[in-house]
């Protein structure tokens, strides 16, 4: 790893196996989970971004149900 990141420890990403199943309990918690197939497949085979690409959909569909729609003349000052 100190290799691979120049001997900084926060740079660039490196992601092991046993880190992705901390990376689902996450996605877990916030109430977005992967599927059984993406979870079987991170015991066999290196992890996959394509597995996760519905993660930031999935967050911003949610995010705009809770925020009511901005009024078209951006924000009004109250009376």
């Amino acid at each position: 790893m100190e290799e691979r990141t120049e001997g900084k420890h926060a740079r660039g990403t490196n992601i092991i196996p046993f880190s992705m199943h901390n990376v689902d309990e996450m996605l877990g918690d916030i109430g977005i989970d992967v599927s059984r197939m993406t979870r079987f497949k991170q015991w066999l085979l290196p992890p996959n971004a394509k597995d996760y690409r519905m993660v930031t959909t999935r967050l911003l569909k949610r995010q705009r149900a809770r925020v009511p729609a901005m009024p078209v003349g951006g924000l009004q000052p109250e009376d």
